[in-house]
């Protein structure tokens, strides 16, 4: 149902950021969600509740 939304949402014009646990080589997850940006946790060194660096 998430992938959908986004994939309206990007059809609207809409900016999506979609968080995810860990991204793979193989597949394009900006243009197979929908997202305008992909937040890989699975790459971040702290906590997502910490603030950007």
């Amino acid at each position: 149902m998430a992938t959908m939304v986004s994939q309206l949402a990007r059809q609207k014009d809409i900016n999506v950021i979609s968080i995810v646990r860990q991204t793979y080589n193989h597949l394009n997850l900006q243009a197979l969600l929908g997202s305008s940006y992909v937040i890989n946790l699975s790459k971040r060194p702290v906590s997502i509740r910490d603030p950007w660096r």
